[in-house]
């Protein structure tokens, strides 16, 4: 089974709406589990781990909260340690990036920019864990928000594309290889969350063209897929963004 970490982001004044999902094997997860509290456990004095709760990027990139005053070389060194983790244990990372300017101005210009990522995400997800029709199995977990129409959203997209039980004929579905159901769970309980909200502020400062964080880009780079589902890509090629990397299709 994959376990699909699902983190969102939106930055409206370039434009830019995210939804990224790590993809990390069962049979792994424990692995990658202590991995990631070994980092932190060196990274974080000793007089501040009971008030640690996790980790956000932009706070572990830029020095903020909990790691308020920790020398920037020992918290890049933490980001590099993250990020190689996801190349070492070859989990991928699937994203689909919006741009809401574009979308605004389609025929779909009333569409949750949200909402669309995260569908050619699902669908990115579903290809990239069973590229043969095999019988893999794919659970999504979302980053909670607050915001109880987004939820609501994403769940009735969750079921629209996956469909509920019933004959095939009466149920036509674009996901044969995800659990019947998605969940959302809160970051500070998960290590997936966190580490996909990692990537996915990275992907997204490397679709910002911001330099300052190419370094960090580039040690999982290898591992990071767009979603080009067809026939939405090319039916709405301007409405996303995209690296250029490996392409999940």
């Amino acid at each position: 089974m994959y376990l699909a970490y699902l983190d969102e982001s939106i930055d409206k004044e370039c434009g830019l709406a995210m939804v990224g999902a790590l993809l990390i094997q069962d049979d792994q997860f424990f692995v990658v589990e202590d991995y990631v509290g070994m980092v932190i456990e060196n990274l974080v004095p000793i007089n501040k781990l009971e008030k640690f709760e996790e980790f956000h990027a932009w706070e572990l990139f830029g020095g903020h909260g909990v790691f308020e005053g920790i020398d920037e070389k020992e918290r890049f060194e933490a980001i590099e340690a993250l990020l190689a983790a996801v190349q070492s244990f070859e989990m991928p990372f699937v994203y689909s990036a919006v741009d809401t300017r574009a979308l605004s101005n389609s025929a779909f210009g009333g569409a949750n920019p949200i909402d669309v990522a995260f569908r050619m995400c699902a669908r990115g997800i579903e290809r990239k864990i069973a590229p043969g029709g095999d019988g893999a199995l794919g659970l999504l977990i979302m980053d909670e928000t607050k915001e109880a129409a987004l939820k609501n959203q994403l769940k009735r997209s969750f079921n629209s594309e996956r469909g509920k039980s019933a004959p095939p004929s009466r149920n036509p579905r674009r996901m044969f290889h995800m659990h019947d159901d998605m969940y959302f769970g809160h970051s500070r309980d998960s290590i997936g969350i966190q580490i996909s909200d990692l990537c996915n502020y990275f992907v997204a400062r490397k679709l910002k063209i911001r330099g300052d964080s190419e370094r960090f880009y580039n040690i999982f780079a290898q591992r990071v897929f767009c979603a080009k589902m067809e026939p939405e890509w090319s039916q709405f090629r301007e409405s996303f963004m995209e690296i250029g990397v490996q392409v999940a299709q």
